[in-house]
């Protein structure tokens, strides 16, 4: 394969890497979530408080056994019940609020710090894509004979159902050999990486899923 592609995947798995360290948007949603659900906690204590102290000075106002005493006294103490299960369920949240916080941070943090390699890597990945299932069009339609780490996992040739979903799985498996730079050939995924990289790892076990189809 040209130089210029394995430039390509390098950079493509350079993203893929650091995409990885990003929360999911499900992660981002739940940590708001988290935020919002303490929050809610916290006013709704501060509302009963509020409350509490509004019924507190009614009572130091009010003759006993008044009406106003009497309804005062009875807010007082709904109030007071309420604002402590609100406290409670504050000081329950909080801990998740805090690791949130953290997290929805550091996540923005990342972001800014990786921009570019992400948007270099996104354009870098349809580029080597791109490449890679011209070239297998290519071997296919003039019948080339396909390497052994190929034809093990995806056949000597295209089905002639689910083309595309084949093309799709050929693409992907070429491209993760141009990234990681592996010449195995008989096993089409390579040996098992010695490496710490979750984008890698991450991108391994979706392709052993994909290929298992075929």
């Amino acid at each position: 394969m040209p130089a210029s592609w394995r430039a390509l995947g390098v950079l493509a798995g350079k993203a893929r890497a650091a995409r990885t360290m990003l929360l999911t948007h499900v992660e981002r949603d739940s940590n708001s979530s988290s935020i919002r659900s303490h929050q809610e906690a916290v006013e709704q204590r501060d509302e009963q408080y509020a409350a509490v102290l509004a019924a507190a000075e009614t009572l130091a106002s009010t003759a006993f056994g008044t009406p106003q005493h009497e309804q005062a006294s009875q807010a007082f103490t709904t109030a007071r019940r309420q604002a402590d299960q609100y406290a409670r369920t504050a000081s329950h949240r909080a801990p998740y609020a805090r690791r949130a916080r953290v997290a929805l941070a550091r996540d923005r943090e990342t972001r800014v710090r990786d921009a570019e390699l992400l948007t270099e890597g996104v354009g870098a990945q349809k580029q080597l894509y791109q490449k890679v299932r011209n070239r297998i069009s290519e071997a296919i339609r003039d019948r080339s004979l396909l390497p052994m780490w190929f034809v093990t996992v995806l056949g000597p040739v295209a089905p002639t159902r689910r083309t595309e979903d084949w093309l799709e799985a050929a693409t992907s498996l070429l491209a993760y050999r141009i990234t990681y730079n592996i010449s195995d050939q008989v096993l089409a995924l390579g040996g098992e990486p010695d490496d710490d990289d979750p984008g890698r790892d991450q991108w391994r076990q979706e392709l052993t899923e994909a290929l298992r189809h075929w």
